[in-house]
């Protein structure tokens, strides 16, 4: 009984240290879905109450996509801005209206 147990559990952890990236993905995309469709019922049924979520789940939003951006461009972005800080000296004024 117990070496039975013991293989199930083998094929259990083999399957899941194969299958590791995929079973992630799909349980986020359970979640976020679920937390998705709750802030849109709770924003049907009371907007106002539901705002306060609705804010904080945009800024989560743009916090996750700048932080991807910024993984993925950062580099570049520094090295943009690094070649033009010459012309972004002289026109300063402009930026700060």
């Amino acid at each position: 009984l117990f070496r039975a147990c013991g293989k199930k559990h083998e094929q259990v952890q083999e399957f899941y240290s194969k299958h590791k990236k995929i079973i992630h993905r799909v349980i986020r995309i359970v979640f976020l879905t679920g937390y998705f469709c709750m802030v849109i019922a709770a924003c049907i049924l009371n907007f106002q109450r539901a705002l306060g979520l609705l804010i904080l789940t945009l800024i989560a939003i743009f916090f996750y996509f700048w932080d991807t951006l910024i993984t993925k461009y950062g580099d570049t972005i520094a090295e943009f801005i690094s070649s033009h800080s010459k012309f972004i000296k002289q026109k300063w004024i402009l930026f700060k209206m």
